[in-house]
């Protein structure tokens, strides 16, 4: 029987609609259909393709499947992949406490069935890789250990660090810690804003008693908070990080709190807000050259996860951005609070490196204009503390509702990463505190929230 897409094979041409590129005429397959040697431009993925699901169903490479399926993902849950999504890493969590004891069991048996041991580190498998490994050429034509034996350091650690940062962030840890025991993190922010100043002393004419890492210029320096030491497990104290903003405000000065896991997985970020706060950004973008439009959500979580430090916001929220040459260039994002006249600003930043001059304003009209359409009564948003101060907010008409010295906010981390509080709300009858235990959470606090409320008039804005 003659194939009815026989004249639409054609060598080298690529398939409507699709990735694939024709590499063969017809040829049968061993269920004697009419197939074709495709091969995807896109990934180098070559296939047998039946040439009636080529031309008639029109049948992706898996490649464009995944990507669509990852689209599809960050848009309905924020994530690209369903199982880093809270709601999923937090069952499989429950499940693994609930049944730790039998798991631990069926392990334990396992190594004592296979090697005569309790635990994995003590067989000779593991030792004979470990030796490999300390023992293997790195870099520099040189092993783990003699490097870990010309900065005098652990050999694990330096496995650890090079392992998790990088070969080229090893030297830079390590060369630290001979010359002024620099932390990790220390050196990453180091290398991440090259014009930072180590800061070694302490501010006795500032009546400050405690030196900080960091300066960025006479007015503003910055603390690198590594997550278990500046964390309630680390016996920080809940009000720690709030005593040490106000003290460098009472001497006019700024102290920025940045965590360890956003100098290691956002130094772009960190460079960027760095490079704002001290007026080194030469990409300066006039807000009146900029077209208004309404982001949709996958595009406000992937321009929050590249710009914005706390990433994506609620699954609820909306946003409205500036675009300038058809790129988004400032994004802000509200929602609705439950059981109030009022819209709450949730995010607000511009693309990394650049600056958008009277960007926020700009979008705060807009929003203002939503506002008055439903009735609503105020604009409500809330400034994080350790690196923002909200002061421009009120030039905007915004009044100040609570300074935010008196008690600091909480995320929880499990010493790698932080995890919004919303991820260990109490259920099925047990607490907040109770729920983190679980899941191998404990509470890291913030240096304060500042509350900020615009009061709208009837009809039009109070401007007062």
């Amino acid at each position: 029987m003659k194939c009815i897409h026989a004249d639409k094979v054609i060598l080298n041409s690529i398939v409507p609609n699709t990735t694939w590129m024709i590499m063969s005429p017809l040829q049968k397959d061993k269920f004697n259909r009419n197939c074709v040697q495709v091969t995807c431009t896109k990934c180098g993925n070559e296939k047998l393709h039946p040439v009636t699901l080529l031309f008639g169903s029109i049948q992706q490479c898996s490649c464009l499947r995944v990507e669509t399926g990852r689209k599809t993902t960050l848009a309905k849950y924020g994530v690209d992949c369903i199982l880093k999504h809270k709601s999923v890493r937090d069952a499989c969590s429950k499940v693994q406490l609930e049944n730790k004891d039998e798991i631990h069991a069926k392990r334990t048996q396992t190594l004592q069935q296979r090697f005569g041991v309790d635990n994995y580190a003590q067989t000779k498998i593991h030792r004979n890789r470990l030796s490999e490994l300390h023992t293997s050429l790195l870099m520099d034509d040189k092993t783990f250990k003699e490097l870990a034996a010309q900065y005098n350091v652990s050999v694990s650690r330096s496995r650890q660090i090079v392992k998790t940062y990088g070969e080229a962030a090893f030297h830079i840890w390590a060369k630290g810690l001979q010359e002024n025991g620099a932390s990790i993190n220390e050196m990453l922010f180091k290398q991440a804003v090259p014009y930072a100043e180590r800061f070694d002393r302490y501010l006795p004419e500032h009546g400050i008693h405690k030196k900080p890492d960091f300066k960025l210029n006479d007015k503003i320096y910055v603390e690198c908070d590594g997550l278990y030491i500046h964390s309630e497990k680390g016996k920080t104290g809940r009000n720690y990080h709030v005593d040490r903003r106000m003290e460098f405000e009472k001497a006019g000065l700024r102290l920025i709190f940045f965590r360890s896991d956003e100098i290691e997985f956002k130094p772009i970020i960190i460079k960027s807000m760095c490079d704002v706060l001290t007026g080194k950004v030469t990409n300066k973008i006039a807000a009146r050259k900029c077209t208004i439009k309404s982001v949709p959500k996958p595009d406000a979580n992937k321009f929050l996860l590249e710009n914005h430090l706390m990433g994506t916001d609620s699954p609820v929220s909306k946003g409205i951005g500036l675009y300038f040459k058809d790129e988004l260039v400032c994004l802000l994002t509200y929602k609705k609070t439950p059981n109030k006249p009022e819209l709450e600003i949730s995010r607000f930043c511009t693309k990394h490196n650049s600056i958008v001059i009277a960007g926020f304003s700009r979008l705060i009209r807009v929003l203002e204009s939503k506002c008055l359409e439903c009735h609503y009564e105020q604009i409500l948003t809330w400034v994080d503390l350790r690196y923002g101060t909200g002061n421009s907010l009120l030039d905007l008409g915004f009044k100040l509702i609570d300074r935010g010295d008196g008690r600091a906010g909480y995320s929880y981390t499990d010493g790698r990463r932080t995890t919004n509080r919303l991820a260990c709300r109490a259920i099925d009858g047990k607490s907040e505190r109770q729920v983190a235990a679980e899941k191998g959470l404990y509470r890291i606090y913030d240096a304060g929230q500042r509350k900020y409320v615009k009061f709208l008039g009837q009809g039009k804005v109070d401007r007062k």
